[in-house]
């Protein structure tokens, strides 16, 4: 059965995009409503929180699998185009990287970092850890400002774990050189 992507949209429904900006506002009796950015309007008097969803494996280019997988992954190109805009928007005050993520490839994350870092102090930049922040999106959660741990999810870890197991006695006496080349 062939289906056409419009034909797919519907059957999944809709989605936020891993990456992309989403803007809230937040009213004095604590209500929270979703700001339309494009629409041109006014911001609230108390401004507006960005909030950057950073979900599944992050790599620079995952919006190539979008139409495939979903939004399975985070892009650090998306990341970076929202991480600006929500930057430079005078509307928003504060800026919120939810993330549930176990991390990916370095492409990308070393830039992504380095520039949000040097953003610090312009704006309060917070990384909300809603399940995991490991690797490659702990490298980036920790250019922020602070870090929100949610109760039962973890956070840490940049860098790969490996183990060695050296069977160079047991091979030597069973017989077996190993030659490398």
């Amino acid at each position: 059965i062939y289906l056409e992507p419009e034909q797919i949209a519907a059957i999944k429904g809709p989605r936020v995009v891993n990456g992309t900006l989403e803007m809230f506002s937040a009213s004095a009796n604590g209500e929270v409503a979703v700001v339309d950015a494009s629409s041109g309007a006014a911001a609230p008097s108390g401004g507006v929180i960005a909030v950057i969803n950073v979900m599944g494996i992050v790599a620079q280019h995952a919006s190539q699998v979008d139409d495939v997988s979903g939004p399975g992954g985070t892009s650090t190109e998306r990341l970076a185009r929202s991480f600006r805009a929500a930057l430079n928007d005078p509307n928003v005050k504060a800026i919120v990287f939810n993330v549930d993520s176990p991390g990916g490839s370095v492409s990308g994350v070393q830039a992504l970092a380095d520039e949000i870092f040097a953003a610090r102090g312009r704006k309060p930049m917070v990384a909300q850890v809603n399940s995991l922040m490991a690797s490659a999106a702990y490298w980036i959660g920790a250019a922020l400002d602070e870090i929100v741990i949610a109760p039962g999810a973890t956070a840490g870890s940049i860098g790969v774990y490996s183990l060695h197991a050296d069977v160079s006695q047991a091979a030597e006496a069973s017989g077996v050189k190993y030659t490398f080349i």
